[in-house]
């Protein structure tokens, strides 16, 4: 019988104990619920935005240039092939000339012969010159027959003068025009494009292109609303897919002329970074920096909530307490945006929990770095 009050008491000892501990939980849930809704603030400290435009293109060779020819005519042979590195003066192809040579060495021949008659009416001119001079010594003729005589000679040596110059002058364009045949590169560099065949005539896009490999370049339209921030020597960068890397570049050229199609204006960049391992052709993104503000405030994009077509944030006043303060959102970094309004550097404001709150709520502070 004692045995069994024995472990009544036991029993109601445990439940007691049980009871004590279950209030204890109580009151800490309880205290728990007092201290509020747990979120994090945020110190706005000044941040650099960089607002940039972007675009896509191709990347060109720097220097890119059409060798042709000045002559009409069939192409006759074509010494070089797409990707053949050649020097300034190589030879790239000829034009057949059989027809042009005959003219120049018929006009080369007919200026020799005039050149040698001039010279024989010379000879006979200038003898009778010196005739006259014997002549009018001896007071066989008068001065005005002796001036005559001279002026004669005069232009019989000025005709040949000119006959000479005429001669020397067919021999080098012929020289010249012969060389013409063959079109060499006008630059050291790589053969990019042929566009002559041997056999075929020459239309009037014709040639060979030459490029260089050490400077390339892409071009992109910007929009009239931009193109008055930027200017040349502005930064930018140029990002090849195919290579996975990102060159640094400039702005050479800005085209001040609209084009009708794009309704844009064409600009240029320059990689200026070492380019041997790219090639003309390669697609490249490009992003320009139209400006760089410092001084922003820049949030995280989650921080920023909608109200119908407004968005606002939740900042902490001097008492701890928060306000909503509606703001306007700009150029978005990296997963965070640039925002304007009642906010300044220094203040705080919830970056996580301000999903659960409002102007009301008892918070539960945990300070966080933005």
């Amino acid at each position: 019988m004692k045995k069994k009050k024995w472990m009544i008491l036991v029993i109601a000892v445990i439940v007691g104990v049980a009871f004590l501990s279950g209030l204890a939980k109580n009151e800490n849930a309880a205290d728990e619920k007092i201290d509020g809704i747990p979120v994090m603030i945020t110190e706005v400290k000044p941040a650099i935005v960089e607002n940039q435009f972007f675009s896509v293109s191709r990347l060109e060779a720097k220097k890119n240039i059409l060798a042709q020819s000045s002559m009409e005519g069939t192409v006759e042979k074509v010494f070089v092939k797409a990707g053949d590195a050649v020097d300034e003066a190589s030879p790239l192809f000829k034009v057949k000339g059989e027809d042009l040579k005959e003219k120049l060495e018929l006009a080369v021949k007919q200026a020799g012969t005039e050149l040698e008659e001039q010279k024989i009416s010379y000879k006979n001119v200038e003898k009778t010159y010196h005739d006259a001079i014997k002549l009018l010594s001896e007071g066989a003729i008068s001065k005005k027959e002796y001036d005559e005589a001279e002026e004669e000679n005069n232009k019989a040596k000025l005709n040949v003068d000119l006959a000479n110059k005429n001669y020397v002058t067919a021999v080098a364009s012929s020289k010249t025009n012969l060389e013409k045949l063959i079109i060499q590169s006008p630059i050291k560099g790589m053969v990019a494009d042929i566009n002559v065949k041997a056999g075929e005539l020459l239309q009037a896009e014709s040639g060979v292109t030459i490029i260089t490999d050490d400077r390339f370049i892409a071009k992109v339209p910007v929009t009239e609303d931009l193109i008055d921030k930027i200017e040349i020597g502005n930064p930018g960068e140029i990002y090849i897919p195919s290579k996975d890397k990102t060159y640094p570049s400039k702005i050479i050229e800005i085209n001040q002329q609209i084009d009708r199609q794009s309704l844009s204006y064409p600009v240029t960049l320059e990689i200026i970074d070492e380019t041997e391992d790219l090639k003309d052709g390669m697609h490249a993104e490009v992003t320009i920096c139209i400006e760089k503000m410092t001084e922003q405030i820049l949030v995280p994009q989650k921080s920023v909530m909608f109200e119908d077509d407004k968005t606002y944030i939740y900042k902490l006043t001097d008492h701890d307490k928060i306000k909503k303060v509606f703001v306007e959102k700009g150029i978005e970094v990296d997963g965070n945006v640039q925002i304007t309004g009642d906010i300044r550097l220094g203040e705080r404001i919830v970056t996580k929990g301000q999903h659960f709150i409002d102007e009301d709520s008892k918070l539960q502070i945990v300070e966080g770095d933005q």
